[in-house]
């Protein structure tokens, strides 16, 4: 009969354990922003942790905050907005055009092309 009172005492660390809250998985992002240098270095996120989050590269910050709390063990949403960066147009160069079909924006490309010239003999 002992041993059946015995069983409450080995479940009570279990029970404490499972009262505790519950940490955050890594956050999971969707490209254009990506975890802060410093957030991407932690181990664990426990609960009512913040982590910080930037735009990606080519991307920059339009509105928004810059972290997300853990709660309960789900993140906040993310409410960072971030819009590809306007890489503009090149300096003009002499007898030199641009071919700029998809436009100024990161990761587009541009040809560019140089005028020839004929000489006469």
């Amino acid at each position: 009969m002992t041993g059946v009172k015995a069983w409450p005492l080995l479940l009570l660390p279990f029970s404490l354990v499972s009262m505790g809250k519950a940490a955050c998985p890594f956050p999971v992002l969707n490209g254009k922003i990506v975890l802060s240098s410093e957030s991407i270095l932690k181990n664990s996120f426990p609960d009512n942790s913040e982590a910080f989050v930037e735009c990606a590269k080519g991307f920059e910050r339009d509105e928004g905050p810059t972290s997300i709390t853990c709660v309960n063990g789900v993140w906040s949403p993310v409410k960072l907005s971030c819009k590809k960066i306007d890489c503009r147009q090149p300096e003009l160069s002499p007898h030199m055009t641009y071919s700029i079909p998809d436009g100024t924006f990161f990761g587009a490309y541009i040809q560019p092309i140089c005028e020839t010239e004929i000489y006469k003999i």
